[in-house]
């Protein structure tokens, strides 16, 4: 063999050496690269953690606003921050870590107020719900116990929630998904801040009579309070503020306008709306019956808390409509329930 062949084969040899230690030193790098992002991603879970632990130890250490604090994983030359964004009810724990080459952020979204679940929903029951009537809905409908829709006239164009059993034997228009899970507890509301609004202002009533007299074919704008227990029917009344009743009531034409942070309804019996009534805002109901009949209205919400079966029933309309309920007036804010976890996410 020539010696120029010997070298040829020399070089090749030698290159293929190279080849294989190129190979080898990325295949280094690139494992080197995969174990520094798992440590970035293990350290900012670990500072995500560490925040959470730290606000639901001392929630009162860390008012509404923005907060930084102390980074506690111990990984070598890593930046690493954990950041609380507090805005009652909800509380976002950020943990970060960067080392350079990688860099991993992970949030926690909680809410320290489970029960203000209940007012995402244009329908809520914290006990049975029954649509018998044909119902139209838009917005999702949770019933922490049983849900049934019997009328195939009945249309919910959103999801549904149940903690129980779902019957849809009905064959109503759902244009959702159905989850079996337990919704929320229900939030509680005090209404003797109304009652105090409503004495001062002279629209505290004893009698059905004196409350109807003050409402019928008038607009008003207060929060009128009726303390009884017989039934009350209410006409044509246009009213901006709230309304409550201990007992059943029925309203017949007009407008029921909340006022800013009120409900537009609290009603202590059983609801009955007619003559295309249009209720704008939260309606809480104590008894086991909503009826609707000429086209009445409610858009906001309709929500039943006592635990008992709730009976939709007639034509009525539903519109889900947001509003501000953190600020509601008689909302009692502590909750009966830990903090649940509403997102986690690798941002």
């Amino acid at each position: 063999m020539s010696l120029a062949a010997v070298l040829t084969i020399g070089v090749f040899a030698l290159g293929l050496v190279f080849n294989a230690a190129n190979g080898a030193l990325g295949e280094i790098a690139k494992n080197r690269n995969g174990r520094l992002a798992e440590r970035t991603f293990a350290a900012a879970e670990s500072e995500n953690r560490e925040g959470v632990y730290q606000f639901l130890k001392s929630p009162a250490s860390y008012p509404e606003g923005h907060h930084v604090l102390p980074a506690v994983s111990m990984n070598g030359a890593d930046a690493n921050e954990i950041t609380l964004d507090v805005d009652w009810p909800y509380v976002e724990a950020r943990g970060r870590s960067d080392n350079g080459k990688t860099e991993h952020k992970n949030l926690r979204r909680i809410t320290v107020f489970p029960e203000g679940a209940a007012f995402d929903y244009a329908l809520y029951s914290n006990g049975d719900m029954d649509i018998t009537g044909n119902a139209d809905v838009t917005g999702n409908i949770a019933a922490n116990e049983n849900l049934s829709i019997e009328n195939a006239a009945a249309s919910v164009e959103g999801n549904l929630y149940v903690g129980e059993n779902y019957d849809p034997h009905g064959n109503a228009n759902v244009e959702g998904e159905v989850s079996l899970e337990t919704v929320t507890p229900p939030p509680s509301i005090d209404t003797a801040p109304y009652r105090i609004e409503a004495e001062t202002s002279g629209a505290l009533f004893g009698t059905p009579a004196t409350l109807e007299n003050y409402l019928k074919n008038r607009t008003r704008h207060a929060v009128v309070y009726g303390d009884f227990t017989n039934p009350a029917n209410i006409q044509n009344t246009n009213l901006t503020g709230t309304l409550i009743t201990t007992g059943d009531v029925k309203l017949n034409g007009g407008t029921f306008t909340a006022s800013p942070d009120h409900a537009a309804l609290i009603v202590g019996g059983n609801l009955d709306l007619a003559g295309g009534v249009v209720i704008n805002g939260l309606v809480l109901v104590n008894g086991s019956e909503v009826s609707g009949t000429g086209n009445a209205t409610i858009n906001g919400s309709l929500l039943s808390t006592s635990g008992g079966p709730l009976n939709v029933t007639g034509s009525i309309v539903v519109n889900y409509v947001p509003y501000d309920w953190m600020e509601l007036t008689g909302l009692n804010t502590v909750s009966s329930e830990p903090p649940k976890l509403l997102n986690w996410v690798n941002e």
